[in-house]
């Protein structure tokens, strides 16, 4: 039986791809789904929904046939204006731009753009401050280990407080995320679809060196999930009265 490639499918093949990427790949649908094919974080995990709606929101209000060579800094100010309207904060509008530019960004890897045309980014209003004080989170580190999964629940603390990091990435982190040769951490599929590093604070590698001897799991941190870290961050606040 002869098995036909079907319309604007990617080939499974060994045969150069990028002679029919270019005939295809020309318009803002076909750039988008070309990422949601090529790009890890997007084609697995969390950030798969997210990116769907964010890129969504493209389609709708520039046009599934826009032709991508055309897409200019004013085109994401025209697409921000009319998302503020319907009444998306600032913060949204910037991941929607955010994701519209990995899309130009992966055409242009796969040399189907020359340019990836940069953005004016939404002016967000000043983040919430909400953080424990030093006197909290030494209050917080001593009374840990009293309690069940005190030391996991201790260390999961003072990652987050020197990382700023949520708590699903605290629980998705793996070892092969750590590279503590060149003392660096990547959060992978975070809130806006990309991946992020950073460097690890001096005062996680000695703790970061320490769990790594004792590893159990591929994950660093072994929770089951984010809420039953946040189950036992309640037993806390409440045990020590810190909110």
């Amino acid at each position: 039986m002869e098995v036909t490639t079907p319309p604007n499918s990617l080939p499974n093949s060994t045969h150069p791809i990028e002679p029919l990427l270019k005939n295809l790949m020309t318009s803002l649908k076909d750039a988008i789904e070309l990422t949601f094919r090529v790009r890890p974080t997007w084609m697995t995990g969390k950030s798969v929904q997210t990116s769907r709606i964010n890129t969504n929101h493209c389609l709708r209000l520039l046009g599934e046939e826009l032709d991508i060579a055309t897409i200019k800094p004013s085109t994401f100010t025209l697409l921000g204006t009319q998302l503020i309207e319907e009444g998306k904060s600032p913060a949204t509008v910037n991941r929607i731009f955010a994701a519209l530019g990995t899309c130009l960004k992966e055409c242009h890897l796969e040399n189907l753009l020359e340019n990836v045309p940069s953005y004016r980014r939404m002016k967000e209003p000043p983040s919430r401050k909400d953080y424990y004080s030093q006197a909290e989170l030494k209050t917080l580190l001593a009374v840990a280990p009293s309690m069940d999964e005190g030391e996991l629940l201790r260390d999961s603390i003072l990652f987050i407080y020197l990382t700023g990091c949520r708590k699903a990435e605290l629980v998705d982190l793996e070892w092969s995320d750590v590279d503590l040769e060149n003392k660096t951490l990547t959060f992978r599929d975070t809130k806006n679809g990309e991946d992020h590093e950073m460097a690890i604070h001096k005062d996680l590698q000695s703790l970061l060196e320490t769990l790594k001897e004792s590893r159990i799991d591929e994950r660093v941190f072994t929770w089951l999930n984010s809420a039953q870290f946040g189950y036992y961050m309640k037993k806390l606040n409440k045990k020590t009265g810190i909110g």
